[in-house]
């Protein structure tokens, strides 16, 4: 994942490899600990025939710098905001 920490909006290019072909993903922001509330999604894709998904994208910057990335099975997405 390439992202841009400075100015007004939080610039970002994911590219997930390895994964399962047709499978759904989203990529998320949350902020800590984790199961937290306040989810963000940033974007969402599905993966190619060669197990691959691109998702990029532009979001206002309005939360601190502490966040993670994980690879999570499933979760209630109504537990995200937009």
């Amino acid at each position: 994942m390439k992202y841009s920490l400075s100015g007004e909006t939080f610039d970002f290019v994911f590219n997930g490899h390895g994964l399962e072909v047709d499978e759904e993903y989203m990529l998320i922001y949350y902020p800590d600990p984790w199961p937290g509330t306040g989810l963000i999604c940033l974007g969402e894709g599905t993966a190619n025939g060669g197990g691959e998904v691109h998702i990029a994208g532009s979001v206002e910057s309005r939360w601190g710098q502490a966040s993670q990335v994980h690879k999570i099975e499933s979760f209630d997405s109504g537990q995200f905001n937009e």
